[in-house]
């Protein structure tokens, strides 16, 4: 019997309307793989409720403005598709469900309807490329827990960091090189390329996550393959809670 694969297609999440961002807000903070906030289980609840009041107004605010909510439910969704139909071009048995780690669909969700379509082993495919315990591990952690749950037996594995493989380094190149085009036949004076990166909290890094060391490698092999004298410098977003993260700030710099 040929081995039907299910694949987790992992995913942070995002609020779909504003009804959503306050449980959104809490559910990240609340994750200790994620932010990892000092205290236990209880005190952790009660940091993410209290950064949830203090920051939903502005958030909402943020998400109005690009529509009301966040789109990566409907893009990941298509992502999913398109892995699945490619897969099966090439002649695997495979499905592929979205599992997003703060919303709806979960990773309970998704294990359950590979289960249901009859999978026979399952792959957690994280749509992150560079690899960190905040994102990678807590949708290993989760996926983990969840099959511990359900008590099966069917087997899993994980696929990791993908932040160097020629394919994604390629996408990139071509993108970066659209935009920079009309400016590289008579570059001005100071052409900086600026690579803004999802922060991580300071602690993090220093506990040894390779997320930081891996985004620096995703834009050096990136820049090796752009025109010479293209300078380029690395920012970091969406700093929140009452942690020290890792610079430099986007805004700062």
């Amino acid at each position: 019997m040929s081995t039907r694969v299910g694949i987790v297609v992992a995913q942070l999440g995002g609020p779909r309307d504003q009804s959503e961002v306050a449980g959104f807000i809490r559910s990240v903070f609340a994750d200790p793989d994620t932010v990892a906030l000092p205290g236990g289980p209880l005190v952790r609840r009660a940091l993410a409720a209290a950064v949830s009041t203090a920051r939903g107004p502005a958030v909402r605010r943020c998400y109005r403005a690009i529509g009301g909510g966040s789109p990566i439910l409907p893009v990941t969704r298509n992502q999913a598709r398109r892995l699945e139909d490619a897969l099966r071009g090439r002649g695997h048995d495979v499905r592929a469900s979205v599992a997003m780690r703060h919303g709806r669909p979960d990773t309970a969700d998704a294990v359950d309807e590979l289960l249901r379509w009859g999978a026979s082993r399952l792959v957690l495919l994280p749509l992150y490329p560079q690899q960190c315990l905040a994102t990678t591990g807590s949708a290993e952690h989760e996926l983990r827990r969840v099959v511990g749950a359900i008590g099966t037996r069917v087997p899993f594995s994980f696929v990791g960091s993908w932040h160097d493989h020629p394919s994604f380094l390629a996408g990139q190149v071509g993108l970066i090189e659209q935009a920079l085009l009309p400016m590289l036949a008579a570059p001005p004076a100071e052409l900086v390329l600026v690579f803004c990166a999802h922060g991580v909290p300071e602690r993090l890094h220093q506990r040894g996550d390779p997320y930081v060391g891996q985004i620096r490698e995703t834009a050096a092999a990136i820049c090796r393959a752009l025109p010479a004298g293209v300078q380029s410098e690395i920012g970091f977003q969406s700093r929140a809670g009452p942690v020290s993260w890792y610079g430099p700030d986007i805004r700062d710099l």
